[in-house]
């Protein structure tokens, strides 16, 4: 039904699909004795031209009528040895055609045969008897039936029965034959309406169907294109006309013709329905890959083919691609550095790559199947606790572990462990990836010591530059402290002399101990340590080094903003880095090279800025605020060629053996290490002007240094006190101050001789003040000593300088305050007695 619906456009109703295609099969001629001329007449052309060729194979030659109008002219016009015909046609039937030839004496004898493909019963076959046929088939007529027929009648033309006068008499059947016609004609016509009917509503189901389909249809003889749907049209580029005026090979691309011939053809297909892939070439000049079923209807031996086609070129494409991406990611899975392992959610390896074997030493096969191989018994907990983070978070997790080796051994390692989903996005199984980063730990590690070395170098070079300044300084501090000690000498009895020197040289030495204080903390070697600074209270901490160190030709002069921000950073490296800045502006001011430059003005400033403001300079600010450190001078400046190259390493504009050309390089490692930021303008002759950026801590505005609470007159008491000293003048000193305000004391020049005093005297002493730098024993020594025989003893260590990290150890062995060197008589005894009035 589908197939006659396919090709109805080009058929009759009456003749239906069969008539469509001819059967057309070549077959040889037999050997004959006699040819004939055979008057074929039939309505239907296509019949007609069928039965012609097998009759031509034969040798007879067949002169073609459509109807029994025109058959009756050819009788007229050709030498006629026998008549074929159809019954039922136009203007004039078969039987009327036969009875016409029989009235005629030219025709009387002439052989006649008739077939029908619509009324074949044995009574239509005695009426066409009656009216002078000779031979009566159904449709389609035998062959060799037909052509024993005829050389039948051919043979016995002497002994045809009848005559033509004799059949003139034979109206009879004929009006009777006439009447059952237009019955069963009337009755074959509503049968006719019903099936028309049928019939489009079968080619208008099917006309929707393969219009709207998505899949290309085609149906093809051979290799003749028939029948082309819309979807064939838009696969292929071709209109309908020009596909139809096509052979399906040259659709075909060239490199699959062959696959076509074999599986797509006739002869592929005659069996069952063949499914294959071909590719085809299309007009815009491309190329489009489809999948294709051909499946066979065969009509009078002739193959007409059906065949379905979806374009699946994006599939083959992701396919390709999906493969491609399969084997990309399987070389990366074996040829990567780094070792991978799949595990289920429990922990049990399943995969791993040839990287996991040469870095842990286990082969795959050893490994597989185990429960987290490479972790050690005592981390299990914490690789159990990320599993379960993985299966109910669904997060990738990395972070630095130890991993264990085949052999024992335990290295670090960068891991990563991320989760693996189903096509429902479900957690099924983990995939780890690590990487022995020990090497980059021992990198790293000689980095940061390397980084340590060179700071603590730069230190010293700074230090270096500011000697001179600090010498000076400190030969003014001596010639004060001689000079007053000079006019002490000579001063008598005069008691207000006295204490004017007296006054003097203290202020000397505090001035002087505060600057050895600056040069120790400023050149101790410490480990980073960032922590909320207040950016202030260094800016004021190095202006008092600098008043000390650098020539009064220079101004210093500070403009620092209230309620700035503290900034987190190692307040050594901000030290550092600005101290830096200021050596550079004093050099600046004092360059040899500028006759008669000899000085200038610094200055040191601290601002809030928004971040938005920042952002203007800097695109990747941080969304905060920003504390400004500005140092600025009025020296020689720079030109642009030379602020490009200032922060280089080694770099320097001051000549040999003025600098190694590491102090702006720190300067802008310190500030980038921090997330900060450095600008500069300069103008030859115009000064120089660095800008130093800073991110906000997140913690409180600094709260305003004040002033120590000044204390009067320090009480005295009556306890006894050991008084460990090395330096005889210093020791009489205190002995003599500490006895005044009505203590008892024990003395002692070394570590030694303090533990022997204290096991002689330990039921009276309540308190211990020892040096720090003692001979024999050293003060810390002593503090250990002396706790471990009396856990409550009371210790109070003096030191001119110690490191955070010693004083933090000394707390924890139990000393109980500090003093620092150089010290005044008031500061001991306030320590002194604030130690032991303290609660134990």
């Amino acid at each position: 039904m589908l197939c006659s619906a396919l090709l109805s456009q080009n058929l009759t109703v009456k003749h239906g699909f069969a008539s469509y295609i001819p059967n057309v099969i070549g077959i040889l001629p037999k050997n004959r004795t006699i040819d004939m001329n055979i008057l074929l007449v039939d309505d239907d052309g296509a019949y007609r031209k069928s039965l012609k060729h097998r009759l031509q194979a034969r040798g007879h030659v067949v002169i073609e009528a459509a109807d029994g109008m025109e058959a009756l002219e050819r009788l007229s016009q050709e030498a006629v040895h026998a008549l074929v015909s159809d019954t039922l046609m136009p203007r004039m039937d078969g039987y009327q055609l036969c009875d016409e030839v029989r009235k005629s004496k030219r025709f009387a004898r002439l052989p006649v045969v008739l077939y029908s493909a619509v009324f074949t019963t044995g009574e239509d076959e005695a009426n066409a008897m009656k009216v002078g046929v000779d031979y009566f088939f159904r449709k389609p007529v035998p062959e060799d039936a037909l052509l024993e027929a005829l050389d039948d009648l051919q043979a016995r033309e002497e002994k045809r029965r009848g005559s033509a006068a004799q059949v003139q008499g034979q109206a009879e059947p004929l009006k009777e034959y006439s009447h059952r016609l237009v019955e069963r004609l009337e009755r074959s016509a509503a049968e006719l309406q019903f099936r028309t009917r049928e019939f489009e509503r079968s080619e208008l189901r099917f006309q929707t169907l393969a219009n709207t389909t998505a899949a290309a249809i085609l149906i093809y003889s051979e290799e003749r294109i028939l029948y082309v749907n819309p979807a064939a049209e838009t696969l292929t580029g071709y209109e309908a006309e020009q596909l139809l005026s096509k052979n399906l090979l040259d659709l075909v691309h060239p490199s699959d013709r062959a696959v076509v011939r074999e599986r797509g053809l006739a002869k592929g297909v005659r069996s069952a329905p063949s499914r294959f892939e071909f590719k085809i070439l299309t007009k815009p000049g491309g190329t489009r890959s489809l999948d294709f079923t051909a499946s066979v209807m065969d009509h009078e031996g002739e193959g007409i083919i059906i065949g379905t086609a979806y374009d699946v070129t994006e599939g083959k494409q992701a396919e390709q691609e999906l493969r491609f991406a399969k084997e990309r990611l399987e070389s990366f899975f074996d040829n990567t550095g780094d070792a991978i392992a799949i595990f289920d959610l429990e922990g049990t390896v399943l995969q791993v790559n040839k990287a996991f074997e040469t870095i842990y030493g286990w082969s795959a096969e050893e490994v597989i199947g185990r429960r987290l191989p490479t972790v050690p018994m005592d981390l299990m907990t914490d690789a159990m606790r990320i599993i379960r983070e993985i299966k109910s978070g669904g997060k990738i997790v990395a972070y630095d572990a130890i991993r264990l080796k085949k052999d024992g051994t335990r290295f670090e390692a960068n891991v990563t462990i991320s989760p693996v989903r189903d096509a429902a996005g479900n957690v099924v199984s983990m995939a780890s990836i690590s990487r022995d980063i020990s090497e980059i730990k021992r990198a790293e590690e000689q980095r940061r010591v390397l980084e340590a070395q060179l700071m603590q170098a730069q230190k010293m070079e700074t230090i270096g530059i500011l000697a001179g300044g600090m010498a000076h300084d400190f030969n003014n501090i001596l010639g004060i402290i001689l000079g007053q000690a000079s006019v002490i000498q000579r001063a008598g009895g005069d008691r207000a002399a006295l204490a004017k020197c007296a006054e003097a040289i203290t202020e000397s030495v505090q001035r002087g101990a505060g600057l050895v204080q600056q040069i120790l903390t400023f050149a101790r070697k410490s480990d980073v340590s960032p922590r909320p600074t207040d950016v202030n209270a260094v800016v004021i901490e190095i202006s008092k080094m600098l008043r000390e160190a650098f020539p009064q030709t220079i101004t210093i002069s500070l403009q620092l903003a209230k309620n700035i921000p503290l900034v987190t950073l190692d307040q050594d490296q901000l030290y550092q880095a600005l101290l830096n800045l200021c050596v550079n502006a004093r050099d600046a001011m004092l360059d040899p090279m500028k006759t008669g430059q000899k000085g200038g003005t610094l200055s040191i400033s601290t601002t809030l800025m928004d971040s938005h403001e920042v952002r203007e300079r800097f695109h990747s600010c941080l969304p905060s605020r920003h504390v400004k450190v500005s140092v600025s001078d009025t020296g020689m400046g720079m030109d642009r060629k030379t602020k490009e190259k200032i922060f280089r390493p080694f770099f320097t504009t001051k000549g040999g053996g003025r600098g190694t050309g590491l102090g702006l390089a720190v300067v802008n490692g310190v500030v980038q290490r921090y997330k900060g930021f450095v600008d500069v303008e300069s103008e030859p002759g115009k000064g120089t002007d660095f800008h130093l950026y800073f991110p906000a801590s997140e913690a409180a505005t600094t709260a305003v240094q004040g002033r120590k609470e000044e204390r009067g007159e320090p009480p005295g008491g009556t306890e006894t006190v050991l008084l460990v000293e090395d330096e005889r003048s210093l020791l009489e000193l205190l002995n003599t101050v500490l006895k005044s305000k009505g203590y008892n004391v024990v003395t002692a020049e070394n570590g030694v001789e303090a533990i022997e005093k204290y096991m002689q005297q330990k039921e009276k002493i309540s308190l211990v003040l020892t040096d720090m730098g003692l001979p024999k024993l050293d003060g810390a020594s002593v503090l250990v000593t002396l706790r471990e025989m009396n856990p409550s003893l009371r210790v109070i260590l003096a030191s001119g300088y110690l490191e955070p990290q010693l004083r933090l150890d000394l707390l924890n062995a139990g000393a109980k305050g500090f003093v620092q060197k150089p010290y005044e008589a008031s500061a001991i005894l306030h320590e002194i007695r604030e130690v032991l009035d303290r609660t134990p």
